[in-house]
């Protein structure tokens, strides 16, 4: 009965050792994951509570180079509409 009890709990000592390596190693990949994450906060429109967004550094990189050329192809629409206009103002005036 000894021996039964004590081989019982060598058997539990060594599976709980061997699935804790293993969770172990999981958690040091998802530690990893969030990490390389970049968290933002931001107020929502409507809502007086801001919201946490967290993003992979890839993700978060594709939303800049994103606004960027949206910004700078609304300027370039602006700067035509202006130059439309002056030309419009110049050929009327003739």
């Amino acid at each position: 009965m000894n021996k039964l009890f004590i081989s019982m709990i060598f058997i539990a000592l060594v599976s709980s050792c061997a699935s804790t390596s293993e969770k172990l190693s999981s958690d040091i990949d998802g530690k990893r994951e969030e990490a390389e994450k970049i968290c933002q906060t931001k107020k929502i429109i409507g809502s007086r509570i801001p919201e946490k967004f967290c993003y992979t550094k890839q993700e978060f990189e594709r939303m800049e180079e994103a606004s960027r050329e949206t910004l700078e192809k609304a300027q370039r629409a602006g700067e035509r509409m202006r130059t439309q206009e002056t030309l419009g103002n110049t050929n009327s005036s003739l």
